[in-house]
């Protein structure tokens, strides 16, 4: 039990002003794991060479002692991640509603308009720039998603 615990000292004393795990970190642990899984059915080489470099730079990486660089890796990366998870939610809500509602980008602004699904050409001012447009909204195709 004694020597569990030296041991335990040791890692902490090593790992001690490392940078360590963050999501980066488990990111490329994940593609890691992922290349391997691959490798098992295709066994290529060009993918053992990748899963190692993969490897090699997620361990580097967690041990490296420049802690500021690896979080700015990791500021990067995270802004990254919560951009394509907004735009996932976006583009879900977006779904959800296409039943009742109809989305068009103004050619001004470029913001996204919500319109009302009310078919025909209708004729909508931006209320962000306040340029008018025309939209021609056709009758929603999609499954229906509550019961009528």
């Amino acid at each position: 039990m004694n020597g569990s615990n030296g041991l335990r000292d040791k890692l902490l004393r090593f790992m001690q002003g490392r940078y360590g795990a963050d999501g980066l970190f488990y990111f490329m642990t994940a593609v890691y794991l992922a290349l391997v899984f691959l490798n098992i059915f295709f066994h290529s080489w060009t993918l053992h060479i990748l899963s190692l470099a993969v490897f090699v730079l997620t361990v580097l990486r967690s041990l490296s002692r420049n802690i500021e660089k690896r979080r700015r890796e990791n500021e990067i990366f995270m802004t990254a991640v919560n951009k394509l998870r907004a735009r996932a939610a976006r583009s879900r809500r977006m779904r959800e509603q296409s039943e009742d509602y109809y989305f068009k980008k103004c050619p001004g602004c470029k913001k996204m308009l919500r319109l009302p699904r009310v078919s025909g050409t209708h004729s909508t001012r931006c209320p962000a720039c306040g340029e008018q447009f025309k939209v021609n909204i056709k009758p929603f195709r999609g499954k229906r998603t509550r019961a009528s």
